[in-house]
């Protein structure tokens, strides 16, 4: 089976995604690129662009190969690496967005769209959650509300509802302040989770788990800084797959 990789131009200053199918060395090379790219600093702009309609080889992650809180650490790391960099970073997309890629995207401080643009945020059918640390990024850059719906109700997004939220065609200058954004459990975020539970229960009738560490994972995290909401959604998708709630090898 040939694997998607990740080629770095120096010329154009872009990388390149090429391919579809992603497994966990493809994940190793793009971490390397960014930080040799963030290392150097020479660049101010850096495109990624290519193909972002992915998913991801869980095999690998089932193998004896790879440690698997090693490979926690690097999915968050790669959009870690682009969050903490001064080098502004901007993803260029079109037709379906999903997968891998698709969280790539959205830590880029400019997501870049075509009209013919769709985001399919379809981790929760497939019995897992968005692994590069997106739920707490969304949380805190669209609001948990949003985050709710649409990562557990529509699991899309068109491109005209991605550039409502100002997703796509603007900076996203909260990323770059993405630590010091508070989220309050307040009374109306206890409502809204309330709200959420009881439409997922009446949904799933409590036999889809993934569902539950979405859930579990913005409840926890919202009364913690970042950094400390990052390991608990690394938590949640961590018990995810060592208790193979997923569809057979392939996710996202």
């Amino acid at each position: 089976m040939s694997f998607a990789y990740f080629k770095f131009d120096s010329i154009t200053s872009s990388i390149e995604i090429i391919g579809s199918s992603i497994n966990f060395e493809s994940l190793k090379r793009l971490s390397k690129i960014l930080l040799d790219i963030c290392n150097s600093n020479k660049l101010k702009e850096v495109n990624i662009k290519g193909n972002f309609n992915t998913i991801f080889f869980l095999k690998d992650l089932n193998s004896n190969e790879y440690d698997l809180n090693e490979a926690l650490e690097l999915f968050q790391l790669i959009t870690k690496t682009i969050e903490n960099s001064n080098i502004t970073f901007i993803s260029n997309l079109n037709n379906l967005v999903q997968g891998p890629t698709l969280e790539l995207a959205l830590s880029c401080d400019i997501v870049r769209a075509e009209k013919n643009t769709i985001f399919k945020f379809n981790e929760v059918d497939n019995g897992l959650m968005p692994f590069f640390g997106s739920i707490q990024r969304l949380s805190r850059i669209i609001g948990y509300k949003n985050t709710l719906e649409i990562l557990l109700i529509k699991k899309h997004l068109s491109y005209e509802e991605a550039l409502n939220l100002k997703i796509i065609n603007h900076a996203q200058d909260a990323l770059k302040n993405i630590s010091k954004v508070k989220l309050l459990w307040d009374q109306p975020f206890t409502n809204t989770f309330i709200f959420y539970n009881s439409k997922i229960h009446s949904i799933t009738k409590n036999k889809l788990p993934a569902y539950k560490a979405i859930l579990s994972s913005i409840y926890e995290g919202v009364i913690c800084d970042y950094e400390a909401s990052l390991s608990i959604e690394k938590r949640w998708l961590k018990w995810l797959l060592i208790h193979n709630y997923t569809v057979k090898n392939i996710l996202l």
